[in-house]
């Protein structure tokens, strides 16, 4: 791949700084129980996102985790509708019934943030499948973080993956946080064990911050005056 132009480094820094700002901008309204439930952050990570997501076409396949709107907004997601499902309008992503974990835009390849750790492995393999059977080179990228890598589901995906030639690329983010197990500090835990020589994994050092839980509340639905690009307000509940 040819080093980027200077204008495509602009735009990289572009999508970071737009995820940065969209984060902090969240956990401010989380902190004003502007936003019900809680939302768990992508800051310290938005290289990752931006990098993989600038390789990737639009017809390319993505799916995330909890910590996933810095994913959705590298690969194209509108912050104003993402901004109006976390606060359950209608304008949303899911017309406000889904939320920070559910977000999804199938026309931009995106099949949705997930609650449940390393869920979004074998809808990937699905997704690559898909692209396989309809004999198109769309590939379908998971990203997970070490928390999950003890979980079955993801390491079945991998195994299918590598045992249909699945082009399922996996990124996984080195944040130092787990679920579940911590391995004892005599384990030599090694990643090239979850690397089938037909994948590739980003491993990213960066840490991971996650918001306080909110309570809910009642909000002024008048705070919110900015319009989503199809021109609904996004002051708009949904029934």
């Amino acid at each position: 791949m040819a080093e980027p132009s200077k204008d495509q480094l602009v735009g990289l820094y572009r999508t970071m700084r737009t995820i940065r700002r969209f984060e902090e901008r969240v956990a401010e309204l989380v902190n004003k129980n502007e936003i019900p439930g809680v939302c768990h952050e992508y800051i310290g990570e938005e290289a990752v996102a931006t990098g993989i997501c600038h390789a990737l076409r639009r017809d390319d396949v993505i799916t995330s985790t909890h910590r996933g709107h810095g994913h959705i907004l590298a690969k194209g997601g509108d912050p104003r509708r993402m901004i109006a499902e976390l606060m359950g309008k209608a304008a949303g992503y899911n017309r406000g019934r889904g939320g920070s974990m559910h977000i999804a835009d199938f026309s931009l390849g995106i099949f949705g943030a997930n609650g449940i750790v390393g869920a979004g492995a074998p809808i990937a393999c699905g997704a690559a499948m898909a692209g396989k059977l309809q004999g198109t080179d769309r590939v379908a990228v998971s990203f997970f973080g070490d928390g999950a890598t003890n979980q079955g589901v993801l390491l079945e995906a991998l195994n299918l993956a590598a045992a249909w030639k699945l082009p399922a690329p996996r990124v996984a983010r080195l944040s130092k946080y787990d679920e579940q197990l911590v391995p004892p500090p005599q384990m030599n835990f090694r990643w090239q064990s979850l690397q089938p020589s037909r994948f590739w994994t980003v491993l990213s050092r960066m840490p991971c911050r996650i918001s306080e839980p909110s309570q809910m509340s009642r909000r002024d639905d008048s705070r919110i005056d900015p319009q989503p690009s199809d021109g609904a307000p996004l002051n708009q509940t949904h029934g």
